[in-house]
């Protein structure tokens, strides 16, 4: 993993894998997974910037996916787009938010899936920079 710096404020983590398709081959993934802490009207813009430019640095399609770990039930962002005199461009992206895994806590800690570690551990960050957070919602899961 790296971080490489840019002119939005943040710094990207960047994880390169090779990834085989069921049908043998190899292929270059390249996975741009952004964690939210709270809600910000530029979020969208955010994650519509990082996967051009990193399209544009590799020269690879990227899979972007937002975690939203905000207290917020209806923010929920889900794309960035804008049109200008018949001009279209935009990111439409998937989101997974942690508030909606409070209830299956257990099944998440003992999943073997990639995406279970990834919200566990941005979960417990989260909650580590914002003392008291979600805890209640994770005990009654427990």
């Amino acid at each position: 993993m790296s971080r490489e710096p840019n002119d939005t404020g943040g710094a990207p983590d960047r994880a390169d894998y090779d990834s085989p398709w069921k049908n043998g081959q190899e292929a270059w993934v390249l996975m741009h997974i952004e964690v939210q802490g709270q809600p910000e009207a530029l979020f969208p813009r955010r994650m519509y910037t990082y996967n051009y430019r990193i399209c544009d640095r590799f020269d690879r399609q990227v899979a972007s996916l937002a975690i939203l770990a905000d207290d917020s039930p209806s923010w929920r962002p889900d794309h960035f787009s804008y049109e200008l005199w018949g001009s279209k461009a935009g990111l439409w992206f998937p989101t997974v938010k942690l508030l909606d895994w409070n209830s299956r806590w257990e099944e998440l800690e003992a999943s073997t899936n990639p995406f279970a570690s990834v919200v566990t551990h941005a979960s417990a960050v989260q909650c580590s920079s914002r003392p008291g957070a979600n805890q209640g919602a994770r005990k009654q899961a427990k």
